[in-house]
């Protein structure tokens, strides 16, 4: 699991580019959310959650996602996100790429989530 968080937290750290902050596997309290990103703009500080899930043949992507959701909606409410979304690396041999890459939006709790599937 750590390639896909490396890689990312890598392509974050460029969009912070001394603007803001990254911290990995952030304490939140209950538990831990892989990514956590401040970021200060002119109006006000954005504080963004990243949730990463990998998916793969061994585990259901339904159970994945409503679990992936409700971490990531408990670690929002901890730190007051302005945005949180989960990303799903899909790991599967046998589905094409045109299923694994996709993006959708729920509802969890009072937060609107961005899930990603890579």
């Amino acid at each position: 699991e750590a390639a896909p968080h490396l890689v990312f937290q890598g392509f974050l750290q460029r969009v912070a580019n001394g603007h803001g902050a990254i911290d990995r596997e952030y304490a939140l309290g209950k538990g831990r959310c892989d990514l956590y990103l401040k970021w200060k703009g002119p109006q006000y500080e954005q504080r963004i959650i990243f949730e990463l899930k990998i998916h793969s043949e061994h585990t259901n992507l339904s159970t994945l996602k409503k679990e992936g959701l409700k971490q990531t909606a408990e670690y929002a409410d901890t730190c007051d996100a302005t945005e949180s979304h989960l990303i799903i690396f899909d790991r599967s041999e046998n589905i094409d790429w045109n299923e694994k890459i996709y993006t959708s939006e729920r509802d969890s709790n009072k937060y609107k989530i961005k899930i990603w599937g890579m």
